[in-house]
């Protein structure tokens, strides 16, 4: 597959990296030589300067037989309208980042629609969401919901009171139908066996079944209490989204903004929150709305350093979860050091949602672990594939890879080496980079 990328910051260089590792031939362009200078010592494709939008650069990028042009620039306007030439010119599909909201909206007519773009991604749509699945999933550190939300990924750390620490995975009775796929540990990625054990400090990535995992985080010594008090700092249209949402599952919101006008139009569209003028680094301010009995702080202004600060602040206080979202993701790997309990990158969250759009389908998310990105792929099995009517154990899964659950028409099952897949059985996949390949060979159906 030949792609071309435009725009060479956080989701483009990654969604490079990523592409190239797999042996897909890539082009990407950027705006900044300075950029370019950089990605030519880290980056094995092939690389120009530009307005990713110009015919020229397009025309030197290939764009006409590209089978892919994924548009991930700073500039809303330069991806739709290098996704509309793009298509102009041949290229089989385009994908646009937007993060005007604007841009997403529409079904009958969008700007998608008008430039023929297959995807548009919209990073604070994805950011709200991902964060509202947070604060409604209490003890997890990370929520993907898979199979039409049948199954779940959970991520759940392993604190020094939890009663696993220390245990080996063969003598946890887990819930039947849940599983812990991958293990991280000091930025390691690790697929367990049975002899591994859970050591204080990992993150543990478990599938299964929304009810058992809910249990699931119990055994691991999480808070499972439904969240009921909620304060959210920034009244952008994430944090909005966030209190919108939350007004459905009835706790009681709080939100913080600076800009006053911005608070008079939040306090018109929000019919249950509770709008604040104000700054959310304000001790007295926190102290105040009784941030220390809050579930949950979330900090979402459009400001790192702000976010990072309140939600230190926050936890100083004694709130019971404290979620920040951060534009950079170098800083990801602090934020646990500093004390804060999650954090959520919206570049991140794009890179994920576009490598499910490139997967066509059968990538229904993308995790972060340790310093790589595994993936979760969601596979039909069909026959004349090389997983069909044969016993798991039988079936020769590249290491790195684990077959986790099996959704089927009337259950969900963690499947042992006996199982036998059948036609239409829903796989979930588990897997590292390296051995996504090999994965997709085996489900292929021969023609």
């Amino acid at each position: 597959m030949y792609t071309v990328i435009i725009g060479g910051g956080i989701v483009g260089t990654y969604l490079a990296r990523v592409l190239s590792h797999e042996g897909h031939d890539v082009a990407l362009a950027d705006s900044s030589e300075r950029v370019i200078d950089q990605l030519e010592e880290t980056l094995d494709v092939k690389l120009a300067v530009g307005n990713g939008a110009s015919l020229g650069i397009l025309k030197e990028l290939g764009a006409e037989r590209a089978d892919l042009l994924l548009a991930v620039s700073g500039n809303d306007e330069i991806n739709l309208l290098a996704c509309l030439t793009a298509k102009r010119m041949g290229t089989k599909r385009t994908v646009a980042r937007a993060r005007n909201e604007d841009y997403a909206r529409g079904k009958n007519l969008s700007y998608a629609s008008i430039a023929g773009i297959d995807r548009l991604i919209c990073p604070e749509r994805l950011t709200s969401n991902a964060i509202t699945n947070l604060l409604l999933t209490p003890g997890a550190v990370a929520v993907e919901k898979l199979a039409g939300g049948r199954v779940q990924l959970r991520t759940l750390p392993v604190t020094a009171n939890s009663p696993l620490a220390g245990k080996a995975l063969r003598d946890i009775k887990l819930p039947q139908s849940t599983l812990i796929v991958a293990i991280e540990r000091e930025s390691k990625a690790l697929i367990p066996s049975g002899d591994d054990s859970l050591e204080t400090g990992d993150q543990a990535f478990v599938l299964g079944q929304p009810d058992q995992l809910s249990e699931v985080a119990g055994m691991f010594g999480a808070l499972t209490s439904s969240v009921r008090r909620v304060v959210v700092l920034g009244g952008g249209q994430i944090g909005f989204s966030i209190a919108k949402s939350l007004e459905a599952h009835d706790p009681n919101v709080r939100l913080i903004e600076r800009n006053r006008n911005r608070c008079r139009a939040l306090s018109e569209t929000l019919s249950k929150t509770v709008v604040l003028n104000g700054d959310g680094t304000d001790m007295n301010l926190l102290r105040e709305e009784r941030v220390a009995t809050a579930d949950a702080f979330v900090a979402v202004s459009g400001v790192d350093s702000t976010n990072i600060l309140s939600g230190l602040l926050s936890k100083e206080l004694g709130v019971k979860t404290s979620i920040v979202l951060i534009e950079r993701p170098e800083y990801l790997p602090l934020i646990e050091r500093l004390g804060i309990d999650q954090a959520v990158s919206p570049r991140i969250l794009a890179g994920q949602e576009i490598m499910q759009f490139v997967r066509r389908g059968q990538v229904s998310s993308a995790v972060v672990l340790g310093e790589q990105v595994a993936e979760i792929l969601e596979i039909v099995a069909r026959p004349s594939s090389k997983v069909m009517g044969r016993p798991l154990s039988e079936v020769s899964f590249p290491k790195g890879a684990i077959a986790a659950v099996i959704v089927s028409e009337d259950r969900v099952v963690v499947p042992t080496g006996d199982y036998v897949t059948k036609d239409g059985d829903l796989v979930i996949v588990f897997a590292m980079p390296d051995a996504i390949p090999k994965v997709e060979k085996l489900f292929r159906v021969k023609k």
